[in-house]
């Protein structure tokens, strides 16, 4: 699941892993319509090659991406519970295929994750099944070749009968074929034709055991790139949904993919080097003539490798060279004997990544590795920030019944809904006095990204609250909060000038069952109701400003989330089905 950001919001972080989450979803889409008629598993493992599950899995989603993969099933808890805060997952397949005799595999079941078995983990899934009353989807995992994890092929037609048994029984279903690929981003290598061979073998053999119809996935990225007689049912894609290329010969570009990950942070320090300064430990790098160094506040603890001497980064526009040994929060950069350079001290530094800058693999070439790692060992001391915008099926209204506990929960609530609205949407709610509805416009506002403290506007009729350029959604609408009571019964919603903000802005109006806004492309009704009190929603002002609630009382209030009026126009409502907020931690910048 994605951290939160540790740094005050009022300032810019120091350093900062920048997630393009447009890029994301166009590599998802990019990548899906490449292997189509086989499904895209978008592998999120890894916490998304340090780009960030919840974020990774966002962007393919909105790419129409509904299954996922992972290493371990503590990672696919984590990403079912962070799709969940953002409102969206809802029919998601997640596989987890890497199991320790600490896997709570009874977690695993009651979340609906998938598990790839080799076979010596079974009689633990069989007990946590019986103590679930879940029956556990299973990939029986093949080894054909890459010598780790997976049944070799001796043990396949044992493992394949006791399997088919126990699905005859009803103890499990068995859904999935699988294996893992040796060598496929090296493709004149021979052993990628003989693991689909022996691949074809165990789909033989499952048939013959009474494994039938099951679904095979043995592709990754270069497979799926390269190999279309790999990509079978499924193909799982990993480094290729973060727009990295897995040929050193082939960039990414080449296959319509563009990197998510830029690193940057500043110069922290330019100073003149005359002619025999020695830098960083050991002195690995004099200076042999007259110079200008660079600090850079990024070291081995945020990840950079300690040996990639010689790797480079971009410092307005022109690329300089690392030099020194990377210590464990800083390296050194030579400017160059221009005195100009003094005046970049300050300046942004891109030590990979983003369009014109240094591609990661120059720094996967000095480190003596593969672009995979450069960008999975960025360490949680580097913020992630997400910038972009996803289409419109990133972020699903959360409609339906909600039961909300706590103040908080109806916060949380208002926050997956701000997150899904869109300019032009309009909000009216109702219910009694004390239900919650300046708490659900709080968490409305939080989703949105909207400034200032959100109180009922009582006696101002309507409260304009600006996007914070810094927030969560910069660029997205503003907010419009309107207390219609005043109005009265079929009140004039064009009294208030909301014409001239209903365009670019979302509008919540409280009290606003007696009015009927004739504008925005989409309309939302929320109803509440709260343990205790009155379905009446008179109230009697009595010249006091009303800031009802903000009470942070423990009653149940029931949430019904309506689309009175979608994009197909008048009449068209939705809104079946029940949901439950829970209590939780936030899901980070996203």
């Amino acid at each position: 699941m994605e951290k939160a950001s540790t740094h005050s919001s009022a300032l810019a972080p120091e350093r900062a892993a920048v997630i393009d989450l447009e890029a994301l979803a166009a590599n998802a889409a990019a990548l899906a319509a490449r292997i189509s008629p086989a499904e895209l598993m978008a592998v999120v493992k890894a916490d998304g090659y340090g780009h960030g599950a919840v974020t990774a899995a966002r962007a393919a989603w909105s790419a129409g991406v509904r299954r996922f993969g992972v290493a371990h099933v503590r990672e696919g808890l984590d990403l079912i519970r962070g799709l969940e805060e953002h409102g969206i997952g809802e029919g998601a397949r997640v596989l987890a295929w890497l199991h320790t005799p600490h896997t709570d595999f009874a977690a695993a079941l009651r979340a609906g994750i998938e598990l790839g078995v080799n076979g010596t983990e079974i009689e633990r899934v069989l007990e946590a099944a019986e103590a679930t009353g879940e029956v556990p989807r299973l990939h029986l995992k093949a080894d054909t070749g890459l010598g780790r994890n997976g049944a070799l092929e001796d043990a396949w037609a044992g493992l394949m009968e006791r399997l088919a048994e126990l699905q005859r029984e009803g103890r499990v279903r068995v859904v999935g074929l699988m294996t893992h690929l040796a060598v496929a981003d090296e493709p004149e290598r021979p052993e990628t034709d003989l693991q689909r061979e022996a691949f074809e073998r165990a789909a033989a053999l499952a048939e013959r055991c009474g494994l039938a119809g099951l679904e095979k996935h043995a592709a990754n990225t270069p497979a799926a790139l390269l190999r279309p007689d790999l990509r079978y049912d499924v193909c799982r894609v990993g480094l290729g949904l973060y727009g990295l290329s897995p040929f050193p010969d082939r960039p990414a570009a080449e296959f319509g993919l563009t990197p998510a990950m830029s690193l940057e942070t500043t110069l922290t320090l330019v100073k003149r080097a005359p002619t025999g300064l020695g830098v960083s430990y050991g002195h690995r790098f004099v200076a042999e003539s007259p110079t200008h160094l660079g600090l850079v506040p990024l070291g081995y603890a945020d990840g950079i490798p300690r040996i990639a001497e010689g790797a480079r980064v971009t410092v307005d526009g022109r690329e300089h060279p690392v030099v020194g040994r990377v210590a464990m929060d800083q390296f050194v950069v030579d400017l160059g004997p221009d005195e100009s350079a003094l005046s970049l001290q300050g300046r942004t530094v891109t030590v990979f990544g983003a369009p014109g800058s240094t591609p990661v693999e120059v720094w996967a070439e000095a480190a003596q590795t593969i672009n995979y790692e450069i960008v999975t060992r960025i360490s949680q001391r580097v913020d992630r920030v997400v910038r972009g915008a996803l289409g419109r099926e990133a972020e699903s209204l959360p409609l339906g019944r909600h039961e909300a506990p706590e103040a908080e929960d109806m916060r949380r609530l208002g926050e997956r809904l701000g997150r899904a609205l869109r300019k032009g949407d309009a909000v009216v709610l109702s219910g009694p006095l004390g239900a919650g509805k300046t708490t659900l416009t709080q968490g409305i506002a939080r989703g949105l990204g909207a400034e200032g403290r959100v109180i009922s506007p009582t006696f101002v009729l309507s409260r304009i609250h600006r996007n914070d350029p810094e927030g969560p959604r910069p660029g997205g609408p503003d907010l419009v909060h309107v207390d219609a009571y005043r109005l009265g019964p079929h009140g004039d919603l064009d009294s208030l000038g909301l014409d001239d903000t209903a365009g670019e802005s979302v509008t919540v109006i409280e009290w606003g069952e007696s009015v009927d806004p004739a504008f925005g492309e989409r309309r939302l009704r929320v109803e509440i109701e709260r343990a205790g009190l009155s379905a009446n929603p008179e109230r009697e002002d009595g010249g006091l400003s009303f800031d009802e609630d903000e009470d942070e009382g423990a009653d149940v209030r029931t949430v019904s989330v309506t689309l009175v009026r979608g994009d197909g126009g008048p009449g068209r409502e939705e809104g079946p089905g029940r949901t439950s907020t829970e209590n939780g931690t936030e899901a980070g910048r996203a």
